[in-house]
């Protein structure tokens, strides 16, 4: 009888192309622009979340952005719960991003990626109550966690332990490509929704396709 976990998928196949932001970059874009309508339409889900939920705190909260450890845990709080939402209802778009991606991927298990965004979140939200800088690190370090859960069906201290393992043995892909997606997603927020509904997909995609690489060449 199946206990119910899922630790690991099948392995996709073996590929010869080495791991390039170009390559990444190029394919991911291409992918968005197949099928733009639900990549957009998967994205708009956390975007709504962020609009209903998290920016009313902005209202409430009014020490949020203000120096002094009332504003940091402000500050912290309202990053992290963010995170979080977009980390659970991007689940539906990581998931499709995998598959578009060409890696085997099981159902969705909401409960554990409820448990992923509140993991990911609370540590990334304590990094910014400590300082700016813990919490731009850990951003970086835990940003391929929901790809990882996701692919792999995993717990979330697992799925953090995965993606840092990852991390160790592929530094270069995985790190930059973490940096250069949060900066996209960040930079497509500023511009509001046009730019959030592009950026956030063209990211998550590239994400699935950097695992994809990275978890065949460890093999």
């Amino acid at each position: 009888m199946s206990s119910g976990r899922i630790t690991r998928v099948d392995e996709p196949d073996e590929i010869d192309e080495p791991w390039s932001v170009e390559t990444t970059l190029a394919t991911a874009l291409d992918l968005f622009r197949a099928d733009v309508t639900r990549f957009v339409g998967l994205a708009a889900l956390p975007l709504l979340a962020i609009s209903v939920i998290s920016l009313p705190f902005a209202f409430f909260l009014p020490s949020l952005g203000e120096d002094g450890i009332s504003g940091r845990l402000s500050t912290a709080f309202v990053a992290g719960l963010t995170l979080a939402l977009v980390i659970v209802l991007g689940a539906p778009l990581g998931r499709a991003a995998l598959l578009e991606a060409g890696h085997p991927t099981p159902p969705i298990a909401w409960p554990r990626m409820l448990a992923v965004g509140a993991t990911v979140g609370a540590i990334c939200g304590l990094g910014l109550a400590l300082w700016l800088l813990p919490g731009l690190v850990a951003a970086v370090l835990l940003y391929s966690v929901p790809v990882v859960a996701l692919a792999t069906g995993n717990s979330p201290v697992e799925a953090v332990r995965e993606a840092l393992q990852l991390t160790a043995r592929h530094p270069g892909p995985v790190l930059v490509w973490a940096v250069l997606a949060l900066m996209m997603t960040f930079a497509g927020g500023c511009l509001c929704l046009i730019g959030f509904l592009a950026a956030y997909p063209v990211a998550t995609l590239g994400s699935a396709l950097t695992y994809r690489t990275t978890c065949r060449t460890t093999r």
